[in-house]
């Protein structure tokens, strides 16, 4: 018997939270496919796992800059390493390595490295004699001062292309893998977010098949992306329409960022599968596991919830939120999620005016997601317009918020105005303007009738198209069309 074929999804993250992946894969699976998904080791997961029917590997990373950073000392400070650098010498010296190239590449290195140890040496030596003269305390010393500046431009310096040496790296490992048997070779290549597809379409031209470009955004004007200067946004936008032409499909996120795409890469209409949690009801009579989390960490766990949850990042409403419900009585807000915010809102949640009335709690599985969204009062989706990413976006939150049967207080944005318009799951108000959402909150808290009629709309809304089963099918049928012979019938 044929073996099925096989897909292997590449996303460069750990894959915990990561839910459009995660359905993904398991649909492919149910569908027929053998699913392996190649993410992030970051040494607290395991490094094989399977779970709903798909492999899950992961694969850890140790770019060139990383490695120069750990072992910097054996070049500013060789007289710590006398012994590694001599063997490091004699090997180079060794037989069969005094070539041509060798010798050059070695006075290459002298010529680099020399001046270095002597600056460390006029460092070290100088400036601590100074401060034996002036007798500062440690941490004022000039070395300790002109110490901190130099590491710290120094880390700059070597980390400045981090990003792409770590992405090179796991796919170097990933490359071994498949080279070795580790992983098999894939029939599709489904590359996550522009970062993984120069490396699907290398592996493509190694080991065969096809590539399906996933876009999970507008990549270019997400993030510190958006900020970047004009000649490398350039550069970039014109390697991502060379990548997404040599693409088998391309598959995105919405209707609005899938235009977006076709005018600034002239690629085919995209197949647009949105980022809706599989069908779900509350059970009856179940108690959301968010109350029992308010106790203790609110003063009335009782009053109204309203929730903000996702990736705790600037520019995702939870300041506009903040401002517009501190004047508000009577209401709890809580903060559920993790990112580099976190910090931030916790320290906020200790201190006046929010201690006993902000939650700050920890991201939970997408498997639990909706059943804690089920106990808010309200749910919010305030992203800020701060980039073209974000005014074209449809936030995972829209949609769960809506599954849960929550009404939704939303940013009027254009691609989230039209499913809260066609809907009518929530009320639709400007994100930047904190009176609005103030006004908007007021509404919503002070109507329980109207909150009814929302909540039976968006349940109605999740139970018609708005769930993965109903967007899913555009995958299946793609996958249907790229397949090989031996693909078995669904």
């Amino acid at each position: 018997m044929n073996r099925p074929p096989t897909v292997v999804v590449l996303v460069h993250n750990v894959f915990t939270h990561d839910s459009r992946v995660r359905n993904e894969a398991a649909s492919l699976a149910a569908a027929g496919w053998r699913v392996v998904v190649a993410a992030v080791a970051d040494g607290s997961l395991p490094e094989r796992e399977t779970a709903a029917g798909y492999d899950v590997v992961r694969f850890g990373f140790e770019p060139v800059d990383t490695r120069f950073w750990r072992n910097r000392t054996r070049v500013s400070k060789p007289w710590r390493h006398r012994q590694v650098v001599a063997t490091w010498f004699r090997g180079r010296l060794a037989g069969g390595r005094r070539s041509i190239p060798s010798v050059l590449l070695g006075f290459v290195g002298l010529i680099f490295v020399l001046p270095w140890v002597l600056l460390t040496l006029a460092w070290h030596i100088g400036l601590q004699a100074i401060d034996r003269l002036v007798r500062r305390p440690p941490s004022g010393s000039p070395s300790r001062v002109v110490g901190r500046l130099v590491e710290e431009r120094a880390r700059r310096v070597v980390f400045a292309a981090h990003r792409p040496l770590r992405l090179r790296d796991w796919g170097r490992r990933i490359e071994h893998e498949l080279e070795t048997g580790g992983l098999p070779p894939a029939d599709i290549w489904h590359a996550n977010d522009l970062e993984t597809l120069p490396l699907a379409l290398d592996l493509a031209d190694r080991f065969g098949g096809r590539v399906v470009y996933d876009s999970h955004e507008i990549f270019l004007e997400a993030g510190g992306r958006a900020r970047l200067g004009p000649v490398r946004r350039r550069l970039l936008r014109m390697a991502e329409a060379r990548w997404a032409a040599r693409a088998a499909a391309v598959v995105t996120v919405n209707d609005a960022v899938a235009a977006e795409l076709v005018r600034r890469y002239r690629i085919s209409i995209p197949v647009v599968v949105r980022n809706c949690p599989p069908a779900w009801t509350q059970p009856d009579g179940a108690r959301s596991p968010l109350l029992d989390a308010l106790i203790g960490v609110v003063d009335d766990p009782s009053l109204p919830s309203v929730i903000a949850h996702g990736s705790f990042q600037v520019h995702r409403g939870y300041e506009e939120l903040l401002a517009a419900a501190e004047a508000l009585q009577g209401v709890n807000l809580v903060f559920l999620g993790y990112g580099g915010q976190a910090a931030t809102y916790q320290a906020l949640a200790a201190s006046p005016p929010w201690r006993g009335r902000l939650a700050v709690l920890p991201a939970v599985p997408p498997a639990e997601l909706l059943r804690w969204v089920a106990g808010a009062t309200i749910a919010t989706c305030l992203i800020q317009p701060a980039t073209l990413n974000h005014r074209l976006s449809t936030p995972n939150k829209l949609f769960e918020a809506i599954a849960a049967g929550v009404p939704v207080l939303a940013a009027d944005l254009p691609a989230i105005a039209s499913i809260v318009r066609a809907t009518g799951a929530g009320l639709l108000v400007d994100p930047t303007d904190v009176n609005a959402v103030r006004d908007g909150l007021r509404r919503l808290l002070g109507d329980d009738a109207l909150r009814g009629r929302l909540a039976a709309a968006a349940r109605a809304a999740a139970a018609g198209e708005l769930n993965w089963e109903h967007e899913v099918a555009g995958l299946i049928g793609l996958y249907t069309r790229l397949a090989p012979a031996r693909m078995p019938a669904a």
